[in-house]
């Protein structure tokens, strides 16, 4: 028989399929399961009684509702705010719960990712927001910048570069020539106090 331990490592493995997207995995390894959980159901009237199939299913569908949540996805709006206890023991036959299963769990995923892309461009949007306020101080540097967004300087650097495709300090300084460059070509101002305004340490460095 299925023993608890075998069931509940059955299961994480279907939630970790959820977490990295791989959904076709993850149905497919549902499907065996809820195969396996047929065979070992107990027979009533020569068939196999379905309710622990639904009960399965509904443990795993709400470990992904409850991660989607986390994620910060309106999960009872995104399901049309359906009780998923009575859909699911609304089908009549196992292919149709996994059906609306799979359905579901890629919505939920959807809205994860878009959610994930979001806060993404709003976090790159407020770092070089953070980083033109304080172009002109030398003192500018990954950390502040990670400080401002609460997050640790290791994962602010490999973000930024994933994003915008160069390291921190070269950005940084592609930015304060950019700036000295207009400065140069639109006023009469002396190149010391320019290279002042553009964060850099002196005019012999600029």
């Amino acid at each position: 028989s299925l023993t608890t331990r075998k069931l509940d490592g059955e299961k994480r493995k279907i939630v970790e399929h959820f977490k990295a997207g791989r959904l076709e995995e993850m149905m497919t390894d549902l499907t065996l399961l809820a195969e396996i959980v047929r065979s070992e159901s107990p027979v009533r009237e020569g068939m196999p009684y379905p309710t622990s199939i639904r009960r399965t299913i509904l443990e795993l569908l709400f470990e992904i509702m409850h991660i989607s949540a986390d994620a910060g996805v309106d999960v009872d709006k995104l399901l049309g705010y359906q009780d998923p206890y009575a859909r699911v023991f609304a089908f009549n036959g196992t292919p149709f719960i996994l059906s609306w299963f799979s359905e579901v769990a890629g919505e939920l995923y959807k809205s994860i990712c878009e959610i994930a892309n979001n806060n993404q461009n709003m976090m790159l949007l407020k770092a070089q927001q953070c980083m033109e306020a304080h172009l002109s101080d030398p003192e500018l540097c990954l950390s502040l910048v990670s400080d401002a967004l609460g997050i640790t300087p290791t994962y602010f650097s490999a973000f930024f570069i994933r994003e915008v495709g160069v390291g921190f300090n070269e950005y940084i300084t592609n930015l304060r020539i950019e700036r000295a460059k207009k400065l140069l070509s639109l006023t009469n101002r002396k190149v010391s106090d320019i290279a002042v305004e553009c964060g850099f340490r002196s005019a012999s460095y600029f």
